[in-house]
């Protein structure tokens, strides 16, 4: 495929009426329909007519050959110096030229297109491409140089190192941003999952007036007990009636026969900030949420003062100290016995939130900087890690008599 190579001249008439471009006449060789050609020292130029005064002239400088046209497109594109010529007010002239072989100008014009093109013939990327569009609709397009040689301009290791460091501080400057997005996200699912686990028990109150007992026949003050957790009997009012119907709640939790429905996962008993590889712990569903049994931070705890105690059953009479100011349940993640079948999932606390040690149930969570809790009145909070210990007390209490005004 041959490409014809131009360049623009601004042509005018001499005194004498002749066309002259760029201070050399002109000599009429022929028409062909509104085209007409010019023979200038041996060259051929194509005059477009405007009126009596070409609008443009054409220079043609020789043909050149593109070896793979849509290469070509591409690198001219993605040319890092190609400016692109703006919108004229008149005629749009735009002449965009790049070549992957060197100009071979035809011996009867070669000296005339080292004349008329001053880029040298084996120049790479075109650099610069200026244009202008006089107020009669002349125009000329200008060319700037390049250096010699074909040899495309690469990143010297600085500039790499440069642009490398750049991403760097980017990356440093997005990425606790991210994290803290997705850390939000994950809060407000928890927070959801408690929100379902308030509608569930406050449905199972409507239904029997009190809420379920903590644990029923919890190991080893009951010999062989069933120990169920109270999370297994808000089952059916938290639409998860198809498992409690799978439960045989006459034999212990950990009966053979328990054992299917045991393995099953509830997603609003999981948080998803915990970090785990499985939802399971000694082949039972997880649950990162407990019942308060009560405090031991100011008190012993004897008796458990707490809303959810063993084999027994309260409600709302029972919150002395008021249902927006007791904290029925809230999150202790990770713990061993944390399984939603389990009656061991319950504790007093005894710890700053977050700084129990492990061997602890107590509040705690992977949430940075607090817990989630659920109310009484079913609302759920975020206690902060630096809440006053007497009134994270008063909170886990139902009838401590406190005088508490908030969070």
């Amino acid at each position: 495929m041959a490409i014809a190579a131009f360049r623009i001249r601004p042509p005018r008439r001499t005194a004498s009426g002749e066309l002259a471009i760029s201070g050399e006449k002109a000599r009429f060789a022929g028409s062909v329909g509104s085209q007409k050609t010019y023979q200038l020292s041996g060259v051929k130029r194509t005059i477009w007519r405007q009126g009596n005064l070409p609008a443009a002239v054409w220079v043609f400088l020789g043909e050149t050959s593109v070896r793979n046209l849509l290469r070509f497109l591409f690198e001219r594109m993605l040319s890092w110096s190609a400016r692109a010529v703006a919108a004229f007010p008149g005629r749009a002239l735009l002449c965009v030229y790049r070549s992957l072989m060197p100009l071979n100008p035809s011996p009867n014009n070669r000296g005339s297109a080292r004349r008329a093109f001053p880029i040298q013939p084996q120049c790479g990327v075109i650099r610069e491409i200026a244009g202008h569009v006089s107020d009669r609709g002349l125009g000329f397009l200008s060319f700037g140089k390049t250096s010699r040689g074909s040899r495309r301009r690469g990143f010297t290791l600085i500039e790499l190192l440069v642009v490398i460091a750049i991403i760097g501080v980017l990356v440093g400057l997005l990425l606790p941003a991210v994290q803290a997005a997705r850390e939000a996200m994950r809060r407000a699912s928890c927070q959801n999952n408690l929100h379902q686990v308030a509608l569930g028990l406050h449905n199972y109150h409507s239904a029997f007036n009190t809420f379920p007992p903590g644990a029923i026949e919890v190991r080893p003050e009951v010999a062989g007990g069933k120990q169920f957790a109270w999370s297994a009997f808000i089952l059916p009012y938290m639409e998860q009636a198809a498992l409690a119907e799978r439960i045989d709640y006459n034999r212990p939790f950990d009966d053979p026969l328990n054992a299917d429905a045991a393995r099953e996962v509830v997603p609003a008993y999981v948080c998803p900030s915990t970090p785990r590889s499985e939802p399971r712990t000694n082949d039972m569903g997880v649950t990162d949420y407990g019942g308060i049994f009560g405090e031991r931070i100011v008190s012993t705890n004897n008796p458990p003062r707490g809303m959810m105690i063993h084999d027994r059953a309260l409600g709302f009479r029972d919150m002395l100290d008021g249902s927006s100011h007791t904290i029925m349940a809230a999150e202790d993640a990770n713990f061993p016995d944390g399984q939603w079948i389990n009656g061991r999932n319950l504790f007093d606390q005894a710890f700053p939130i977050n700084k129990a040690p492990a061997f602890e149930n107590d509040m705690r969570s992977f949430h940075p900087g607090g817990v989630m809790v659920l109310i009484g009145d079913g609302a759920t909070r975020f206690l902060v890690e630096q809440i006053d210990m007497e009134v994270l007390a008063a909170y886990c209490t139902r009838n401590g008599h406190e005088q508490v005004t908030g969070f």
